[in-house]
């Protein structure tokens, strides 16, 4: 007799080959081998999906609530790890929805609207200097400043709270990914890509995602560099670039250790990447081997580079306009205060990707903001 492999059944008694064995249904398994009827077939258990027939295991989803169980995927979404969005549809914070009526010109909407806050924080960079020629109004301008930017971290930090697996409410989670856009300059979420190109892979949505801020930036930083001997117009094109580089300093570090972020899951072989887990996280894997190059650059780039390179402009112009929307509002003695800052938020973004566990995400983050929250009250750091 002929016993049929894991994953198929037979209830021909006395076989001599595997012809007579049948596969199980897709969202179905059977890890046993000789199986005489289709009762070992067992479905899939809700959080897991198996796409193929003759399964002998279901994948673990990275995310449990794409996964209802069986076969299929939570609607909207699809791939074999039901990790991407079907067609028609969009990342949405950490689910798919529908495409709205518009959304094959929502990147020219979102993409005109993003165009348009550059603009607007480009004008009033240069009414900057007028207000600090001003002493009067130099002080009534940081005593709106300094909480405006108290204001910014506080909700980016806040932000990163609600992507903890804690059962947040729908409308309040939707809330927050719209803070997202605004305070972290989440322009990829803005764009909704998908509504426009059809469905993406994680690779090529990541790319848009954490190019499109340098791209937003670079313009500014070419006009600073055309204008460095008039000093007017070069300091209002790089303090443009010290507000950007603040306010998608969150996304840009989250997005690139996004792609270190790995684990192993039941039934697959090596580890995969939490974000994408058609992703194997191994160099052999050459889409992983470029996400990870490309993700320590942009890493450098987001948290060294841009405040390194800013930094060091403002030193060497003297300007005390452009000092101060780097380094932020603080005393003399505190000029480097927005370095510790940064720290905290990366701490934060550390927290959300790589810490598993929710409890162990809150425990961390209440470590964090109250010793960051003690350590502001007795240096006293702002005018």
């Amino acid at each position: 007799c002929t016993a049929c492999d894991a994953g198929k059944y037979s209830a021909s008694a006395g076989a001599t080959s595997d012809a007579t064995c049948t596969a199980c249904d897709a969202g179905k398994y059977s890890a046993s081998a000789g199986a005489t009827s289709d009762a070992t077939c067992m479905d899939c258990e809700p959080g897991k999906v198996g796409n193929t027939e003759g399964s002998i295991f279901c994948t673990t989803c990275s995310n449990s609530d794409w996964c209802p169980g069986g076969a299929d995927c939570l609607k909207g979404h699809a791939g074999d790890f039901c990790s991407m969005c079907a067609e028609s549809y969009f990342w949405q914070g950490n689910e798919c929805a529908a495409c709205p009526s518009y959304g094959a010109w929502s990147w020219l909407i979102f993409g005109a609207m993003a165009v348009l806050l550059v603009c607007v924080i480009y004008w009033l960079s240069g009414k900057l200097r007028f207000i600090f020629e001003n002493p009067d109004w130099k002080k009534e301008a940081q005593d709106v400043i300094t909480p405006f930017k108290i204001v910014v971290t506080h909700f980016q930090l806040v932000v990163i709270y609600y992507s903890f697996p804690l059962g947040y409410p729908p409308a309040l989670l939707e809330l927050v990914r719209w803070l997202r856009a605004v305070f972290a300059f989440d322009v990829v979420d803005m764009f909704s890509p998908e509504c426009s190109t059809g469905a993406l892979r994680y690779e090529h949505r990541w790319s848009i995602g954490i190019c499109a801020p340098l791209a937003l930036m670079l313009p500014f930083a070419i006009l600073a560099l055309h204008k460095k001997d008039d000093a007017e117009a070069r300091d209002q094109a790089l303090v443009t670039l010290a507000v950007l580089a603040t306010l998608t300093f969150i996304w840009g570090i989250s997005a690139s250790m996004e792609i270190w972020a790995c684990s192993n899951s039941e039934g697959l072989q090596g580890e995969r990447l939490d974000a994408a887990m058609d992703v194997e996280c191994s160099a052999e894997d050459s889409t992983y081997a470029t996400l990870v190059v490309f993700s320590i650059v942009f890493f450098l780039i987001y948290f060294v580079g841009i405040n390194a390179g800013l930094l060091w402009a403002s030193l060497r112009s003297g300007s005390e306009q452009l000092h101060q929307s780097i380094s932020g509002d603080f005393k003399d003695e505190y000029s480097l205060w927005f370095l510790f800052i940064n720290t905290v938020k990366l701490l934060a973004v550390i927290a959300s990707i790589f810490v598993k566990n929710a409890e162990q995400q809150v425990i961390m983050m209440l470590i964090v903001i109250s010793s960051a929250f003690m350590l502001t009250l007795a240096a006293q750091p702002y005018e």
